[in-house]
């Protein structure tokens, strides 16, 4: 009901409650998050809702602006980052978002963002989704077999990531009812030094 009071032609797939622990293992490194629909055609959005107020100490989110535009990039759990050596030159760019409990940040999915260890007293809960256009299929991808260039997009059901049984672990492979679109793409995984 939420994606259908704020958003005209878009829906939220793949809702989850994530809670960062308080704790300095908790950091989050500088990412962009998965592809959820064809870039070249559809944009989508992460929509990052925090339960309580949000702080630095608390390790709120933080984005590296404008970031999103720097080019294409296919980004999934299998896929590796193009950016990935780049964070001490990141990290000069990133901006805190201190937010208020109940209020939404939202980006676009491939803006660098992160976020620092919770060194606060309390655990920091947050709901995130998935905002794709209404018509977008939902898509994933994955290397085409052995090769380290060419990728394939997968049909991916709207809950997903609700199955899986340990993120980290579980979302290295494909969900066992993806479906092949048939669209071999050849990607540029160069890491950007």
């Amino acid at each position: 009901p939420f994606c259908q009071l704020y958003f005209k032609d878009y829906t939220c797939v793949n809702t989850a409650m994530l809670v960062k622990s308080a704790s300095p293992e908790s950091e989050l490194i500088f990412h962009q998050d998965w592809n959820a629909a064809d870039e070249t055609k559809f944009a989508s959005y992460t929509l990052w809702i925090p339960l309580i107020d949000t702080t630095i100490e608390n390790g709120t989110l933080f984005a590296a602006k404008r970031t999103h535009r720097l080019g294409p990039t296919y980004r999934s759990a299998s896929l590796p980052s193009v950016y990935a050596n780049i964070g001490s030159t990141i990290a000069k760019y990133l901006v805190p978002f201190e937010v208020k409990a109940g209020n939404a940040v939202l980006f676009d999915k491939a803006i660098l963002h992160q976020s620092p260890p919770n060194f606060g007293k309390v655990v920091r809960p947050t709901v995130v989704s998935t905002v794709i256009h209404a018509t977008a299929p939902y898509l994933t991808y994955a290397f085409a077999g052995e090769s380290k260039n060419e990728i394939e997009a997968y049909r991916v059901a709207n809950d997903y990531m609700q199955h899986y049984k340990s993120f980290f672990e579980d979302s290295v492979n494909l969900p066992a009812d993806a479906v092949k679109t048939g669209e071999k793409i050849t990607a540029d995984f160069t890491l950007v030094k």
